[in-house]
């Protein structure tokens, strides 16, 4: 997932977790923070998840963001083939 410039990391969201729907567990996460701290995020930040050793399926990728009021969690469904 790639994030466009931020003035900081702050900006960016917490972290992101795949969620298998066949079993509803998490099966990668990211801590986006963690990276924005080792990385320049004025540029921009791309965050990856190795899904390769994944079975195919469904997943829902959560984007948690605690800092937004509302709506702290945004999901994404993800089909992998």
């Amino acid at each position: 997932m790639a994030f466009e410039a931020a003035v900081d990391a702050q900006a960016l969201p917490d972290e992101l977790v795949l969620y298998s729907e066949k079993t509803g567990r998490a099966a990668r996460q990211a801590d986006v923070q963690q990276q924005a701290r080792q990385a320049d995020v004025k540029q921009g930040l791309k965050v990856s998840l190795n899904v390769s050793e994944l079975e195919r399926g469904v997943y829902f990728l959560h984007v948690k963001n605690p800092r937004r009021k509302g709506k702290e969690i945004d999901a994404l469904r993800i089909l992998l083939q």
